[in-house]
């Protein structure tokens, strides 16, 4: 329940009635002397991020009990605005293949995690979702849930990919309604694994390599599993054009896209100084 709400009933007009109830809400401070205050702008903002996370979990939840987030950027805007946290750090060609070697020495879970992640363009919440049936090896493709439209797209499925995850289906005996990356803990294949696990493993392999001396919160400059999605929209802007990288990575307005296009432009004036 939401309030008097079932979760399932709750709509994105319910958010945003909540939104200015909770603008509006009084707060009785536990200061007799002190006057009640209103809940601040980021007040408000924190509790509707917290619902977003909820139903973004319901998204990836095996019983789907959510299948559009009511409370999506896109519908519910924010009240304040958010520091700088984009993250615009992408590899070269060479750090690139370095992540890998480094990745598969050191698990051949997150290896291929990070192959089908960057190959696919897709968020890492996508590639969690990722079940056996989902995989078309006679068709070649991937097909993945867009977690903030919620609606499934394909992409095509390289060589290399393809035979990386049969070669992984088979070792690891899974069925078609199995996840490709299960807990390991509890072996359970109907379940998907814990993202924490991955990012954790994933930041020891580049903390060494890539973020000594960048503190945690400077998203902007830290690699991290993300990095591999810009790299990849990075390379599909510079070589195929923004049109294309739109569709493939499934944005759902150009404007986004068009970020990767001014980190192309800057790489450019760094390439005439090098030059």
């Amino acid at each position: 329940m939401i309030g008097h709400l079932k979760v399932s009933n709750f709509s994105t007009q319910d958010a945003v009635e909540l939104q200015e109830k909770l603008l509006g809400k009084n707060i009785e401070s536990l200061d007799t002397k002190s006057r009640s205050r209103t809940l601040s702008s980021k007040s408000v903002d924190n509790i509707l991020d917290q619902l977003r996370a909820m139903f973004n979990e319901g998204m990836r939840d095996k019983n789907n009990w959510c299948l559009k987030n009511p409370v999506a950027d896109k519908d519910v805007k924010k009240l304040t605005k958010d520091e700088d946290k984009s993250r615009l750090r992408i590899l070269s060609k060479e750090e690139l293949a370095r992540l890998f070697e480094l990745a598969c020495e050191y698990s051949p879970r997150i290896y291929l995690f990070m192959k089908v992640l960057y190959h696919t363009a897709a968020r890492p919440d996508a590639i969690i979702s990722l079940q056996v049936k989902d995989i078309s090896f006679a068709q070649s493709k991937i097909y993945l849930k867009a977690m903030k439209q919620a609606k499934a797209y394909s992409v095509p499925m390289i060589p290399e990919i393809s035979n990386m995850l049969k070669e992984w289906i088979d070792e690891h005996q899974l069925e078609q309604n199995h996840y490709i990356f299960y807990p390991l803990q509890t072996g359970d294949k109907t379940k998907p694994a814990i993202y924490e696990n991955f990012r954790n493993g994933a930041r020891n392999i580049m903390d060494d390599e890539f973020n000594k001396g960048i503190p945690t919160s400077d998203r902007k400059h830290r690699v991290s599993l993300y990095t591999l999605r810009h790299t990849a929209a990075t390379q599909l802007v510079s070589k195929l054009g923004i049109k294309v990288a739109k569709e493939y990575l499934q944005h759902s307005d150009l404007k986004v896209t068009e970020i990767y296009a001014k980190v192309v432009d800057e790489q450019m004036v760094e390439a005439a100084y090098v030059l």
